[in-house]
């Protein structure tokens, strides 16, 4: 192989394959731009000399590149706008560089290294005269002045001639070569047409032919350039994307910042629709969008990401339905996969939160949401207020999520809340995770449902254990409300709780009055003296009662004024300090909480509490209240709850220390993390005061993302960053693979179904205004699926002028709907009348529209379609759309009422406790005309 020489003034480098990759040659760039700045940098006049097509096999060795000249480390492929930069001479003046290029399209291939170029024996043409002095200049093989002087009068072939330098306008001009005149005489001889038989019209007919056979030929040239050109510039594109993709790729970046600029790269410019994207991409923006809606609405303002429906179809994909969720049992067999024991186990917390007593059709499952639901367990005819939901948490990790919830009608039966208990409990045994308690306030229907439970365990009987699946099961009740209940019930009575001393409320309001000033020893103010509405509800009032800074400023106060102050508040003070005392050993130390180590700590082998527990135990034993207006003596369900927890608490670590756990954080032992479960629900319904429970599982699904995806925040490294997405997005499609509920076992009422009084049903001109204007919607829909077929229109228009179309007349401005058959708004009226008719007997179930068509066809069949092509299609659209609409009616209308008693008892209340004139102002309604809207009376 012929040796190659670097062409750089001065650089006397020659390379072949034996020399080493620092001597590597590097060509001359195809386009025009960059080689001239190649020659201006080599300061090689010589070059100026040599036409611009030919100067791509001259060539520059690699001593002329720094190493950010190159795509990688190992110096072979130049980046694209690469020039030499080092080791140069002086580069060409403006004034040299003006001969440049010499010849931009030339046919003469010389190469002063490799003699005579193979291009140009790849372009042997017809013999034309140009070609013929082409091929003579080759043999004489003439230097690049004479080749240049000779070729200069040529005729340019731009077929021929190489596209290195073309630019894109050029690219795109048909070439010039002269097509081959197709003669009147070949064309008449194709259709059989002799010269003698021509006629003037024949000749003018044949002109005209052979003037289009021309424009044929010329448009068929123009294509076959563009597509020998668009195959090129398509090769040139692809190795730019490749050069875009490993630019991409050495960039330092995260892994989400890379996938960003990928499908930013690929997305950027097409259409909303045209837009392609992973899962992995969805669910990444998914967890941005759950986190701040305003702020992805911004971002996409800025950037190429999926549209918010788009999103949402993610979140129908995750299928959430009352009872024990697949959906999150999935998520903690995923998450615990490969644990060892003591790390599998579980505090089950329950509770319940209120909920707007709502309902709505849900058309995809076709049954009416917001009723009582109890999964597996079946579905009552009470309309749902509340929700009932269970959550469980791991103690030795950060995982904690729901796994069931129940929309329930006031509270959940105590005979059913046992039965739910055992369903979640045997589930969650079921995926290998065992629950050592079960947590929830001291509400009736839940110490209902623990006295049932503990009647089947034999250590029940002393204990707050009870049995399921084998597994013994320690039952506590909430702290933070055991704390609130000891408060209530001191505002009320006087605490008993040792030999002669007594504890009164008195004395904490006498202290509060001492410590009022600017600067106060303590935090109390009206708010925890006197609790009033959510106050009362408030655990931090409570615990700022019962704390050692009170016990302290009393014992101030008392000492400094020598008795006088506060003579008989040092046993309330007393009390103050051991409940404090008490709640810091039943409650773990928590991030935010002020350092306490000696009380507030982590439960080990060698804590104090074991000891504590023991003798709290013997002292709670002899407390009890007396009411202070009556004297009565009364034990309040508060004090025998702390005595079952400390018992409790220290059965639950004998258990866990055989299982190998060294210590134990009592805060994963309440309900906070539920209560906080129910605050981010909230947060998801924006400024609703009470959520519906289709709105509860909206939230469900949006807080689950927030939680699954919580772990991508706050990432420095790359590594972590990119596992934690794969992660998210692995789980996220795991959970959207789920089915939505637990199977059904059997319809089993739990509440028995009541008969009510049916709603009068009338029909007259009024009533038909509104079904006739329905199903005039209906109908043009119907209509223009079957495409304006006349026997469907006749069967379901009418063009007689009738009564049931005035508000329709009225309401058009135009051509608008069709008016509605007869026949239509009366199948209509017979679907509006059994509706609600027979709501109660159906309208909790499951299946409410195949319900209604069964028993609806009967009273009222659609025999009157006659359309033997659409009778199928329009038969089921009919009753489809029909159905469909009465149901949402139906259940607006219920849901109007409820409003419109819940509005008026209100305002009922506040009549009572003032004059109805007095509230009924100047620019409020007429006594008479208020009268007549609420149904109150005025005096």
């Amino acid at each position: 192989m012929a040796p190659y020489k670097c062409h750089v003034l001065g650089c006397q480098t020659i390379s072949n394959i034996s020399i080493p990759s620092s001597t590597r040659m590097h060509r001359f760039p195809k386009e025009l731009e960059r080689c001239g700045e190649w020659v201006r940098l080599s300061g090689n006049v010589e070059l100026l000399e040599i036409p611009s097509s030919n100067l791509q096999h001259r060539r520059v060795c690699a001593l002329h590149f720094d190493e950010k000249m190159y795509f990688n480390k190992y110096k072979i492929i130049l980046r694209v706008n690469a020039v030499p930069n080092t080791n140069l001479p002086d580069p060409l003046t403006a004034e040299i560089m003006s001969r440049f290029p010499v010849v931009m399209s030339s046919p003469v291939s010389l190469d002063e290294n490799l003699g005579t170029g193979s291009q140009s024996r790849k372009r042997k043409r017809s013999a034309t005269p140009a070609t013929i002095e082409t091929n003579s200049c080759k043999k004489a093989k003439p230097n690049a002045e004479e080749c240049v002087d000779t070729c200069s009068d040529f005729p340019v072939v731009t077929d021929d001639v190489p596209t290195f330098f073309v630019s894109s306008s050029e690219v795109t001009a048909a070439p010039k070569t002269p097509i081959k005149r197709t003669t009147k005489a070949s064309l008449g001889r194709q259709v059989g047409l002799q010269r003698k038989d021509r006629t003037p019209r024949k000749e003018a007919l044949l002109k005209l032919c052979q003037e289009k056979h021309l424009e044929a030929q010329q448009v068929r040239r123009r294509l076959t350039y563009a597509v020998k050109k668009a195959k090129a510039l398509s090769s040139r594109f692809k190795s730019s994307s490749d050069v875009e993709s490993s630019v991409l790729q050495e960039i330092k970046i995260s892994s989400a910042a890379r996938d960003l600029l990928n499908w930013e790269k690929r997305n950027f410019g097409k259409e909303i629709r045209s837009r392609r994207w992973l899962l992995k991409e969805k669910c990444f923006v998914l967890a941005i969008y759950k986190r701040s809606p305003k702020t992805y609405r911004y971002l996409r303002q800025h950037f190429t990401l999926p549209s918010e429906r788009t999103l949402n179809n993610i979140l129908q994909e995750i299928k959430l339905e009352p009872g024990v969720s697949p959906v999150f049992l999935k998520i903690f067999e995923k998450k615990t996969f490969n644990w060892v024991q003591k790390d599998k186990v579980g505090v089950l917390a329950f509770d319940e939160v209120s909920a707007d007593a709502h309902l709505s059709y849900n058309h995809l499952m076709d049954r009416i949401d917001g009723y009582e639901d109890f999964g597996s367990r079946g579905r009552t005819h009470l309309k749902a207020n509340h929700v009932l939901v269970f959550r469980v948490r791991l103690l030795n990790s950060e995982i904690d999520y729901p796994v069931a919830f129940y929309p329930v009608n006031g509270t959940c039966p105590k005979e059913t809340l046992a039965i739910l208990i055992e369903d979640v409990i045997k589930r969650m045994q079921d995926i290998d995770i065992k629950i050592l308690a079960s947590v929830s306030d001291q509400g009736p229907t839940n110490r209902g449902a623990i006295t049932i439970l503990r009647a089947k365990c034999p250590q029940g009987e002393c204990d707050s254990v009870y049995n399921v699946g084998g597994s013994h099961i320690v039952h506590l009740w909430d702290f933070p409300h055991l704390l609130k209940s000891l408060r209530n019930n001191l505002l009320t009575s006087d605490l008993n709780y040792e030999t002669g001393k007594i504890a009164q409320w008195r004395h904490i309001i006498e202290f509060f009055k001492l410590d009022e000033g600017i600067c106060k020893l303590s935090k109390l103010k009206y708010a925890h003296l006197c609790p009033l509405g959510r106050n009362k509800m408030r655990v931090s009032l409570a615990a700022q009662i019962f704390s050692e800074t009170n016990f302290k400023g009393m014992t101030t106060f008392h000492s400094l004024s020598a008795g006088k102050h506060l003579q008989d508040a040092m046993q309330t003070a007393e009390l103050l300090l051991s409940v404090d005392r008490l709640f810091d050993a039943v409650n773990g130390p928590s991030r935010k909480d002020i350092p306490k180590p000696e009380t507030r700590c982590r439960v080990t082998s060698e804590s104090y509490h074991h000891t504590y527990w023991r003798e709290m135990v013997k002292i709670m034993k002899k407390w009890f209240y007396t009411r202070k207006d009556t004297g009565e003596v009364h034990i309040p369900p508060c004090l025998s709850g702390f005595i079952d927890n400390l018992r409790g608490l220290g059965r639950i670590w004998n258990t866990i220390k055989k299982l190998g756990v060294e210590d134990l954080n009592l805060r994963d032992l309440n309900q906070d993390s539920l209560e906080n479960y129910f605050g981010q629900i909230r947060a998801t319904c924006g400024s609703t005061d009470n959520f519906s429970i289709p709105q509860f599982v909206a939230g469900m699904k949006t807080v689950l993302v927030q939680k699954i995806s919580a772990n991508i925040r706050g990432s420095n490294c790359s590594e972590a960053d990119a596992t934690n997405l794969k992660g998210f997005e692995e789980l996220l499609g795991e959970v959207m693979k789920c089915a939505g509920g637990a199977e059904h076992t059997g319809q089993v009422l739990l509440r028995a179904y009541e008969e009510g009084s049916q709603p009068p049903s009338s029909l007259s001109k009024l009533t038909r205004q509104g079904p006739s204007y329905t199903c005039s919607t209906i109908c043009t829909k119907i209509l223009e699926a079957t495409k304006g077929c006349e026997i469907c229109k006749q069967d379901l228009t009418s063009s007689t002028a009738s009564s049931d179309f005035t508000y329709q007349n009225l309401q058009e401005n135009g051509p608008g709907m069709y008016h509605p058959s007869p026949q239509a708004t009366n199948y209509f009226l017979q679907v509006q009348k059994y509706v609600v008719e027979h709501w109660k007997e159906f309208g909790w179930e499951s299946g409410v529209m195949e319900k209604v068509q069964n028993n609806v066809s009967t009273i009222s069949p659609l025999d009157w379609l006659k359309c033997p092509t659409h009778h199928e299609m329009v038969e089921k659209g009919l009753q489809n759309l029909v159905i469909s609409r009465v149901l949402h009616l139906q259940c607006t209308a219920i849901n109007n009422e409820d409003i419109k008693i819940r509005k008026t008892r209100q305002i009922g209340k506040s009549i009572e406790k003032q004059d109805l004139p007095a509230v009924l102002e100047e620019d409020f309604l007429n006594q008479t005309d208020w009268m007549l809207l609420t149904g109150l009376e005025g005096e």
